[in-house]
C-alpha cells in the first residue's frame, strides 16, 4: 500500500510581501545539510487520521 503524506503551506502577508514557513528535518542524516532541505512542514498520515490531522500535527 502508498503511503500518505500531508502538509501545510502557512504563511502571512505583510505590507504587500508574502512570507513562507520554511522547516529543517531534524536528525543526524539532516544535521549538516541545508541546501534543499528546506520545504513546508509535512510528514506520514498514520492509519488512525485524516489527512487534515496528520498535517495539522506535523505543523505543532
Amino acid at each position: 500500500m502508498p503511503q500518505r503524506s500531508a502538509g501545510l503551506l502557512i504563511y502571512r502577508r505583510t505590507g504587500g510581501v508574502f512570507e513562507f514557513l520554511l522547516v529543517h528535518p531534524g536528525g543526524p542524516f539532516w544535521a549538516r545539510k541545508d541546501e534543499g532541505a528546506w520545504s513546508i512542514p509535512k510528514g506520514l498520515v498514520d492509519e488512525s487520521e485524516d489527512e487534515l490531522a496528520a498535517a495539522r500535527r506535523e505543523a505543532e
